[in-house]
Parts: structure tokens; C-alpha cells; sequence
């Protein structure tokens, strides 16, 4: 249960992430968005295309994009701790852990 502690927050996030992008772009996956043919003539809407779009966008901004922003300093910090050269000296332990999340 210990080692879940480090995806505790990215699930966080992007569950909050998550529903505040269907939320706020709801308009989109329920009435649809503007479809174009090759020559750029509006063919109506599609609410199909809005919830590509929303998936799409959720897809990257949600769950990729704060990846390494969640993973990475908790990652550092903890082979950081196994040091035997950093965890002897605590205020060189604090110094990295600030440098890392800086």
C-alpha cells in the first residue's frame, strides 16, 4: 500500500482533470460540432466528431501531459533516500529533495 502512494496524486488529477474537461466541454459531445468536407463547405454537425474531439483532448492533456510532472520527483526523491552518500546527510537530503521539485 506504501509504493500506491506515489500514484495516489495522479489519479487525483486526472479524475478532476477529467470531469472538469467533459464538463466544460459538454456543448460539444452533445450538440455536436461543425464538420467540413476537402473543399471547406460547412456538412453539418456531428456529435460523434465533439466526442472524438473531447476524448482526444482528455486523452493528452488529462493523462499524458501531467505524467511526468507526478511520477518523476517522487521517483528521484525516493533513490535519493537509498543513497547511502545523501540519506547520511540530511541537510544534503533536503537540498536535493528542493533542487528536484524546483
Amino acid at each position: 500500500l506504501k509504493r500506491l502512494g506515489i500514484i495516489v496524486p495522479y489519479f487525483a488529477v486526472i479524475s478532476a482533470s477529467t470531469a472538469n474537461m467533459f464538463f466544460s466541454r459538454m456543448k460539444e459531445w452533445t450538440a455536436g460540432v461543425p464538420v467540413f468536407d476537402h473543399d471547406g463547405a460547412e456538412r453539418g454537425l456531428s456529435t460523434r466528431a465533439g466526442l472524438e474531439g473531447v476524448v482526444r483532448t482528455v486523452t493528452t492533456r488529462s493523462w499524458i501531459i501531467p505524467m511526468p510532472l507526478l511520477f518523476l520527483p517522487p521517483l528521484l526523491m525516493q533513490a535519493l533516500r537509498t543513497m547511502p552518500v545523501v540519506a547520511a546527510r540530511p541537510a544534503l537530503l533536503t537540498l536535493a529533495e528542493l533542487s528536484t521539485i524546483a
